[in-house]
């Protein structure tokens, strides 16, 4: 049985509808720095802008904010930022973790 592939570095993002911000994160000394903050083309992610960030710091996962309503409602937003973590993990092949 082939095990895991240990996560030690991580791309953060806070999806937007005009804006994507990214950041990089560290699990062993448990820090995060901002990369970049890119704009929506025509409604779409900046792909090659994301591309260039996943090349350089070449993540083993990704971690998205997901907004839930305070009820734990689903909202336009929730489903959009889903729709970007399905992306992701389709585009890239690494792990999507989920943060409200």
């Amino acid at each position: 049985m082939e095990s895991e592939k240990e996560i030690n570095k991580v791309i953060g993002f806070d999806f937007g509808n005009r804006r994507i911000g990214m950041a990089s994160g560290q699990t062993i000394t448990q820090t995060a720095s901002p990369l970049i903050t890119l704009e929506q083309i025509d409604g779409n992610p900046d792909w090659e802008g994301i591309e260039k960030q996943i090349d350089e710091w070449q993540p083993d996962a990704f971690i998205i904010g997901v907004p839930y309503q305070l009820d734990g409602s689903v909202s336009t937003m929730t489903k959009a930022a889903l729709h970007f973590g399905d992306n992701l993990k389709k585009r890239y092949k690494l792990p999507v973790f989920e943060v409200n």
